[in-house]
């Protein structure tokens, strides 16, 4: 048995608004208009059950990008693409920051002895810029790809006990990116200078339990 889905969609705004860090004061920002920008994707899902065991595979496509020639105060402090007039330029078909342009989540389970079901499911994500860098001038945030694995055991009707690893081998990623301005210079704390400021995915995490169903 095989089922599948796809969805088209996109969208254009004429007069959509960033946010922006202030070049001059630590911490604080405004919005600015961006012009015109546009997203445009697809998304398909297969999934199938061949006797015990089942399976699924979503995919994601999402371009977005700015439509509009525009320009916005930085610093060289926090991107060193600012011009001399501390002005970052950015280019019609500069992606957004913060939206991969690939995602995918794939997943295969399979029931053995007395309804005893293992699963395992893998997030696959594609790079993406960091909020600041809408001129896509800096290295982006590596794309990453995490397991899970899931497992649960019916004892009845009633009660069933469950196992859940998250991120099973323990990969280190990031899933979110900033560039912004230090408040301190410490120089005795290596890579203190660095502008870019990520948000790390979760580490390995275990959890079991019971479930009672009344």
């Amino acid at each position: 048995m095989l089922k599948w889905s796809t969805t088209l969609f996109g969208s254009r705004n004429s007069e959509d608004i960033i946010f922006v860090a202030s070049p001059f004061l630590i911490g604080s920002g405004f919005f600015q208009n961006a012009g015109e920008t546009q997203r445009l994707g697809a998304e398909v899902g297969l999934s199938g059950q061949v006797r015990r065991t089942a399976w699924y595979a979503n995919y994601s496509l999402i371009k977005a990008t700015f439509e509009s020639r525009l320009t916005q105060p930085s610093n060289g402090r926090i991107n060193d693409a600012a011009n001399a007039d501390g002005e970052l330029v950015v280019e019609p078909g500069d992606r957004l920051p913060g939206i991969p342009l690939h995602s995918a989540k794939l997943g295969l389970s399979r029931v053995l002895l007395k309804g005893w079901t293992v699963a395992l499911e893998s997030i696959l994500s594609s790079s993406r810029f960091f909020l600041g860098d809408q001129g896509n001038d800096q290295e982006p945030i590596a794309g990453y790809g995490i397991l899970n694995l899931r497992s649960s055991y019916p004892i009845n009707d009633r009660l069933e006990v469950f196992a859940t690893v998250n991120n099973l081998l323990n990969y280190r990623y990031a899933t979110f990116g900033v560039l912004a301005e230090l408040e301190l210079e410490l120089g005795e704390a290596p890579g203190i200078e660095d502008s870019r400021f990520v948000g790390p995915g979760a580490p390995r995490g275990i959890w079991g339990g019971l479930r009672i169903r009344f």
